[in-house]
């Protein structure tokens, strides 16, 4: 699903690289870091935490490291300034008692919609889950909240590309080649 779609000109794009999570996150970010800056878009990384060791990989190549929380409003805008593109993979991958799904994938991402459009962004592309629109998801707490900011971005004021992979879990707990 996508929306307004196009392929964006090298330029500067903001990729958000992080997660909320205990574990080990970051395969995503580093991989979409990685993959704009070799297309020779210049980079620059949101991260929660500065010098954000998920990002030592590819730190050569992110023009920028912005320091943002997606429930800090004002730090999200200074993050969020001059972007021509914001690309989102802002996600909980394990809640708890105090944060929940919907604070960080729906509230949190909607935060940052609000801050790339307050400061003129150009497109919002949210890194969403394949077979989130599946009726036997309805009640998957993650599914619910990520559906739930699908649809405030698509009536929301800017440009946006949807993006719905699946299997980028893997890092979530377990070993991927035995599956358990």
């Amino acid at each position: 699903m996508a929306g307004h779609h196009r392929v964006a000109p090298p330029g500067t794009l903001r990729a958000w690289a992080g997660s909320w999570s205990p574990a080990p996150p970051g395969a995503l970010g580093t991989e979409l870091v990685r993959s704009l800056a070799e297309r020779g878009h210049e980079v620059i990384a949101m991260v929660r935490r500065p010098g954000d060791p998920r990002l030592d990989a590819v730190r050569h190549m992110i023009a920028a490291e912005r320091v943002a929380d997606v429930s800090d409003p004002a730090g999200l805008r200074t993050a969020c300034g001059g972007a021509d593109v914001v690309v989102s993979t802002v996600g909980l991958t394990r809640p708890t008692r105090s944060v929940t799904f919907g604070q960080v994938d729906h509230q949190g991402n909607l935060a940052l919609l609000r801050a790339a459009s307050d400061e003129g962004g150009g497109h919002f592309h949210f890194v969403s889950l394949a077979g989130i629109e599946d009726p036997g998801h309805a009640r998957v707490p993650m599914m619910v909240a990520k559906r739930a900011f699908e649809q405030d971005l698509m009536a929301g004021p800017l440009p946006w590309p949807i993006s719905r992979p699946s299997g980028f879990f893997w890092n979530q707990g377990g070993d991927p080649a035995d599956g358990a």
